[in-house]
């Protein structure tokens, strides 16, 4: 199982299993507000976890100052801890930031590519690309408060390829050539996909597959 389904099924499970206790609640089983209000700082750590599955190497960064938020702030509502939390995250905030800005000295840069398969991951930061493959044949894009650009008007789909998104409060740019089919089976969730600028497609033309979620952010498709 990939990185970005991984992900979807935990963020699916869980989900689900929030929905079971909020219908239970409902059925006066239990006060589903006061377990909200008791536990709702294991949201962050659950957050975190998700994102060090989803982003690779240097970007686990934020991923873990969520997951120690979280792991703090639980113990402070569980009255493990008594000091106050809030004024130790705050410069851990700052130093979080000073330590994204070397890690990403250039922002946002150009990457020219000829790789069959598109694999990018960014986190609180962007990735502008430009593929020029000859026989494109996907890959996965994964957006977590940030931004991609993708653009594929020199590549070339032989037949069919397929392009697995997960987006979360970020965006994806997606520039495809006019000749291509785009088949779209995101599922949005408070987002969308926008496609509404492209081109009708000939009968046969080669076809690109996107899959994948969007929660609270969007993707843009043109030509």
């Amino acid at each position: 199982m990939n990185k970005p389904t991984l992900t979807r099924t935990i963020l699916g499970i869980i989900v689900i299993i929030i929905g079971i206790l909020a219908l239970l609640g409902a059925t006066g089983l239990f006060n589903f507000a006061d377990i909200v209000s008791r536990w709702w700082p294991l949201t962050l750590v659950i957050g975190g976890a998700l994102l060090f599955i989803s982003n690779p190497g240097r970007q686990r960064l934020w991923p873990a100052v969520m997951v120690g938020a979280g792991i703090f702030l639980q113990l402070r509502e569980l009255d493990l801890v008594h000091f106050n939390v809030w004024q130790l995250l705050w410069p851990v905030v700052i130093i979080g930031v000073g330590v994204s800005v070397l890690l990403n000295k250039t922002g946002q840069r150009l990457k020219p590519s000829n790789d069959n398969n598109t694999t990018v991951s960014v986190l609180f930061s962007g990735s502008d690309i430009k593929n020029h493959s000859e026989d494109y044949k996907g890959g996965s894009l994964s957006s977590t408060m940030g931004g991609i650009e993708l653009d594929l008007r020199d590549a070339t789909i032989k037949k069919t390829a397929t392009l697995n998104v997960f987006v979360l409060m970020g965006g994806i740019d997606l520039t495809v050539p006019k000749g291509w089919k785009v088949q779209s089976n995101v599922t949005p969730i408070l987002g969308g996909v926008d496609a509404r600028a492209l081109a009708t497609p000939e009968p046969g033309a080669p076809t690109l597959i996107i899959t994948g979620d969007v929660l609270l952010g969007g993707i843009n498709i043109k030509n």
